[in-house]
Order: structure tokens, then C-alpha cells, then sequence
């Protein structure tokens, strides 16, 4: 996939900004008292090849918007940067011990839920890893499209398997 037209992202109607990926993807963002609380991923339309949008009820400051912005910049261009708003999720300490790993993965990398099993001292564990990345509340932020079955194979991705594809391929051209 190839970034068009790229680091710098231009409000669109509703939608805080907008770049072009060769393939389609809408986010959607989560906010109120200036948390993250979810974001939601889909196939965007034809028309519209990666756009997002920041929703909620108890809105962000302008500043906030600008950093988030930013943060989707340095991610369409492939630079890792942390994600500028804290984000606030019910899960439990196992859930949260692998979700805090996965951001140690670098973009165009992958590990298996085995190798995260074992990175967390439980090699046991991939099941229970891959149903902790199901669990993630922050795709893109936190990465768990980047865990993968032993062997190279996708293995499965809350938002699906042509999802999954489309950021693996991204983050590695």
C-alpha cells in the first residue's frame, strides 16, 4: 500500500482527518473526559481510503485533537510515536499485561501469541493471549494485528481477516 499525499492530515466534514491508503479503512475514536475509551475499525467506502473520526459525548480539547492528529501522521508514515491521550479500558491484569507488551512490537513485525505467551513467562498461555488481543479496545494503538499463529499464518483479528492483511501489508512496505 502506498501513502498518498501523506504526513500531514486535512479535516474532512465530520471527521477530524484524512490520508489516502491503497486500500480502504475507517476509524473510529472513542472519547469522553479526554480518554480514549475505544476505537472501532471498518472497511471504509470506495470513496473514502482511510479516513477518522473522534466521537463522543464529552469531547476533547482542540490541543488534543491536534496531538491525536499527529499521532495518525506518524503512523501513516510509519514512525512509531506513543499515543498522546490516555486511554481508560475495564480489562483484567492478565488482559492488560499482554495489551501493554503488544506496543513493544515493532511496525512491520509480527510475533506469535506463543512468542507473547512466553515474553509474559507463561508459554502456556497463546490461547489465552490471543483472547486478550481479542479484547483490545485500541487496535492501531495498541497492535495486536501484529500477533500472528506459530508459523506465519494470521490468525484471527476482532475486525477480520482482510483488516488484519490490509495493516500487516501497510507496516511492511
Amino acid at each position: 500500500m502506498s501513502l498518498v499525499n501523506s504526513t500531514k492530515l486535512q479535516p474532512v466534514n465530520r471527521k477530524w482527518g484524512q490520508a489516502a491508503l491503497a486500500c480502504p479503512l475507517h476509524v473510529s475514536l472513542f472519547f469522553s473526559h479526554s480518554r480514549l475509551r475505544k476505537i472501532s475499525l471498518a472497511e471504509g467506502s470506495r470513496f473514502e481510503l482511510f479516513a477518522f473520526e473522534m466521537l463522543g459525548p464529552l469531547g476533547i480539547s482542540t490541543i488534543e485533537k491536534e496531538f491525536v492528529t499527529e499521532w495518525f501522521a506518524s503512523f501513516l508514515a510509519k514512525k512509531h510515536a506513543p499515543f498522546p491521550i490516555p486511554l481508560e479500558a475495564d480489562l483484567g491484569p492478565f488482559t492488560k499485561k499482554v495489551l501493554e507488551s503488544l506496543k513493544e512490537i515493532p511496525m512491520g513485525e509480527t510475533l506469535s501469541y506463543r512468542d507473547v505467551a512466553e515474553i509474559l513467562l507463561h508459554p502456556k498461555a497463546a490461547r489465552a493471549v490471543g483472547n486478550a488481543c481479542k479484547a483490545n479496545p485500541f487496535p492501531l494503538v495498541i497492535p495486536c494485528h501484529r500477533v500472528v499463529q506459530t508459523g506465519g499464518k494470521l490468525g484471527g483479528f476482532a475486525y477480520g481477516q482482510k483488516i488484519k492483511r490490509l495493516l500487516l501489508d501497510f507496516e511492511r512496505k
